[in-house]
């Protein structure tokens, strides 16, 4: 072999070599690169994830301190039409307060707002006849105002005593409870 023939080789050699990193070995590395970046994205998302997720959890903490407050809303909005509870309730308070009740009537299912949510406002208006006291129909009152159960007394009206004393009394009472749409959806509950 030549040197001339040597130095020919040796330019080839070095083209195929050229060649071929750019054919094999650049591509692969571009292809780590590539690999790389999309690993570096799926990282920052699980930990956006994992961020959101200790939120919830924190959030599902603070709210078991203030259970007793949840649960008391949730007795002053129900999510049911539980017309004869609230009629029992009214006939209670009614006897118990001291008040004679004449006449009640009630109708349910009235919307009361409208809201964007997958909860409607429902409310169910009471009509109610009484007699008896002043002192007892506002003690009536006041047992209504302190139920746990979200109340409204609408209107009063109220005539003179009779000749017996007695006072009697026209009521409107409103009771909310709130009512689940088709299009509501049960998100689960993160525990920690």
């Amino acid at each position: 072999m030549t040197p001339k023939n040597l130095l020919f080789i040796l330019i080839i050699a070095v083209y195929a070599l050229v060649v071929s990193a750019y054919l094999v070995w650049i591509p692969k590395y571009q292809e780590l690169v590539n690999l790389k970046e999309e690993l570096k994205i799926k990282t920052e998302a699980l930990d956006q994830k994992q961020r959101y997720f200790s939120k919830l959890t924190n959030l599902s903490v603070k709210l078991e301190k203030y259970q007793k407050e949840i649960d008391k809303i949730v007795l002053a909005l129900p999510e049911e039409n539980d017309e004869p509870a609230v009629y029992n309730f009214l006939q209670k308070t009614t006897g118990e307060s001291g008040l004679i009740l004449d006449n009640i009537a009630s109708s349910a299912g009235a919307q009361a707002a409208s809201s964007g949510t997958e909860l409607q406002n429902k409310k169910m208006s009471f009509s109610l006849d009484l007699s008896g006291s002043y002192l007892s129909f506002k003690n009536y009152l006041s047992d209504i105002y302190n139920n746990s159960r979200l109340f409204e007394v609408e209107s009063i009206t109220f005539s003179t005593p009779k000749e017996n004393g007695l006072f009697s009394f026209k009521i409107s009472i409103a009771v909310y409870y709130l009512q689940k749409t088709n299009s509501a959806q049960v998100l689960p509950v993160v525990s920690p």
